[in-house]
């Protein structure tokens, strides 16, 4: 509450999560005919119960990993709905109320081919919406920074310029799984989802979002957050 505020972290998502539980916290939601949800939460304005918001590798303004996956490979909803099924035998993904469990007596591929053709996927409730350049720029036009929270975030980088392509490519540390997202983040891409653009100060990355997005909120129709550089003071 306001007299006990917490200090929240975020690592990738978690950084907007927590930006957007401030916005819910300062908003009393209502429906097209003006009743107030019920919850504490949504219904009611709770100022002043965070103090502060850190977060780590987050993406801001959205990582071009999403644009890539989501133009470049179109049954990415095969994974997500194996995923879902999977999630029935080795973790609840607590989403029942969503219609993301298997029914009783439904076999495994009706399951598959109810839960790929979900309408959750034609939404923009969505993660992968969220972490979009297009979906980050309308999240940073509502969630803006509040003035009585202090925001600190940690940029985070495993590429290096190739001087001959002038594109970033992995660090030798990388994990080889991250590194061709490393590789197709660190070049320029021609094609977006969302009809956005970037440019070379979007190739260095950490293999899942851009070192720039990472900094803070920039996009947002409104114009971007005060972003100040932390400048550590040695006294010797």
């Amino acid at each position: 509450n306001k007299n006990n505020p917490v200090h929240l972290i975020g690592h990738s998502l978690g950084g907007q999560t927590i930006r957007m539980l401030d916005y819910l916290l300062n908003t009393s939601i209502e429906d097209s005919l003006n009743i107030k949800e019920k919850s504490n939460l949504l219904g009611n304005v709770n100022k002043g119960w965070i103090k502060s918001i850190t977060s780590i590798s987050t993406p801001h303004n959205g990582t071009t990993l999403s644009d890539i996956v989501t133009t470049g490979i179109p049954f990415l909803q095969d994974f997500v709905a194996l995923g879902a099924v999977m999630g029935n035998s080795y973790y609840n993904f607590d989403l029942e109320q969503w219609g993301f469990k298997k029914k009783k007596d439904e076999s495994l591929s009706r399951y598959f081919t109810r839960i790929r053709n979900h309408p959750a996927w034609g939404t923009k409730n969505f993660s992968s919406w969220d972490v979009s350049l297009e979906g980050s720029r309308q999240l940073n036009t509502i969630a803006v920074a509040n003035k009585d929270i202090f925001y600190f975030s940690f940029a985070t980088s495993n590429t290096h310029l190739d001087t001959l392509s002038g594109n970033h490519v992995p660090n030798k540390d990388m994990g080889l799984i991250l590194r061709p997202n490393a590789r197709a983040m660190g070049k320029q891409i021609d094609y977006w989802a969302d009809n956005t653009s970037t440019d070379s100060t979007w190739f260095e990355n950490d293999g899942i979002v851009n070192t720039i997005s990472m900094i803070g909120p920039t996009t947002g129709l409104n114009g971007s957050d005060r972003i100040i550089e932390y400048l550590s003071l040695i006294h010797i």
